[in-house]
């Protein structure tokens, strides 16, 4: 599964409407590509958004944008319309993080619904990914102290 983060590069194809909100026309695709500068997860309603500095754009109505300019996006219209992506060197800590939090809302959604089943599971599963992040983390700092070694 595709999983975007800050710093990622992403290529995405992204349909043009005209027209009014009830008859809207569709007019053709245009392709974006840029760097994540940011993301957020809204809480209350679980809508992920990603703001992401443009580089390229080609297609329709893409002169409306600029390289360079910023632009946010519902992950809802991004992920299934991603073509290309290059990975940040930081990216498996990246996702670990994020679904971490991620598991921080669903256990506090289920904690507000008394579900102790599933504030359970859900909390073994986020020990789980902790664990895994520490390890990483660790491994990074074990990497890090031999490089400046061998300098």
């Amino acid at each position: 599964m595709l999983n975007l983060v800050q710093g990622q590069w992403i290529k995405w194809k992204e349909p043009v409407f005209e027209g009014s909100f009830r008859k809207p026309k569709y007019v053709g695709d245009r392709t974006f590509s840029g760097t994540i500068q940011n993301e957020s997860y809204g809480a209350e309603k679980g809508q992920h958004t990603f703001t992401i500095v443009l580089d390229s754009r080609e297609g329709v109505n893409s002169d409306q944008y600029l390289d360079g300019e910023k632009i946010r996006r519902k992950g809802r219209n991004l992920y299934p319309n991603v073509q290309e992506t290059i990975l940040a060197k930081d990216t498996k800590t990246k996702e670990l993080i994020k679904n971490i939090e991620g598991l921080g809302v669903k256990i506090s959604k289920a904690s507000d619904k008394m579900d102790s089943k599933a504030v359970d599971r859900l909390s073994s599963e986020r020990i789980e990914l902790q664990k895994q992040l520490d390890k990483l983390k660790e491994k990074e700092q074990t990497t890090k102290d031999d490089t400046k070694g061998s300098k």
